[in-house]
């Protein structure tokens, strides 16, 4: 009977622990999709994204033959990636000069390393780091990530469908405010950028424009 007792009291303690959090959900493909999530089956137009609730833990994704378990945490907001297409980060200095990331890497990097272990705990304000990856048939350098993880981090400030401001307006010693468009390195350094998420076709169309 205690062990009884015990079971069940350690059921209520774990489900106690569990917390309900609104997660979206992509389709960055042009087919529609359908997958289950847990026990429930869902349909996902094409390029478009819904939320949906689910309890931060373990559960489990099948979409077409394949079928594997995902964590969602309890802290901060999340993009689930059913289709486990690439999708890439860009944070967007914006400043007034110009800079050689490709010259300076191991200057930039080592700065914002430090600034971020001193200044920045929390995983939505770390700096990127200057990196080389690959879409399609470009090579580039700079603050970039690219993912294909089944459960990312929310850390941009800019979704899928949201438009980059060319400027920003940025306070200067507490109340002077002036306008930075997007060219350079003025807060380099020790400021994080502005992040953007783009799905990877986005992401081409963004590089064959310019």
């Amino acid at each position: 009977m205690k062990k009884v007792y015990f079971s069940i009291l350690l059921g209520l303690i774990i489900t106690g622990c569990k917390e309900q959090k609104i997660i979206s959900i992509d389709n960055p493909t042009e087919q529609i999709i359908s997958f289950e999530i847990d026990d429930l089956s869902l349909k996902l137009n094409p390029l478009s994204t819904i939320t949906y609730e689910l309890s931060s833990g373990t559960h489990k994704l099948r979409i077409s033959s394949e079928e594997l378990d995902f964590e969602i945490p309890k802290e901060g907001e999340y993009l689930l990636n059913p289709t486990k297409n690439y999708y890439f980060l860009e944070e967007i200095i914006y400043g007034r000069e110009n800079w050689d990331y490709s010259v300076e890497s191991e200057k930039i990097n080592k700065a914002r390393k430090k600034f971020n272990n001193i200044l920045h705990e929390d995983i939505e304000d770390k700096m990127f780091l200057i990196d080389t990856i690959s879409a399609e048939n470009y090579k580039l350098i700079g603050f970039y990530k690219k993912t294909n993880d089944v459960v990312i981090r929310d850390i941009w400030d800019y979704g899928i469908n949201q438009k980059v401001p060319g400027k920003i307006k940025k306070a200067i010693g507490g109340e002077n405010v002036i306008d930075l468009p997007i060219m350079g390195q003025l807060f380099i350094m020790k400021e994080k950028g502005k992040v953007k998420l783009y799905r990877s076709s986005d992401f081409i169309k963004k590089l064959d424009d310019n």
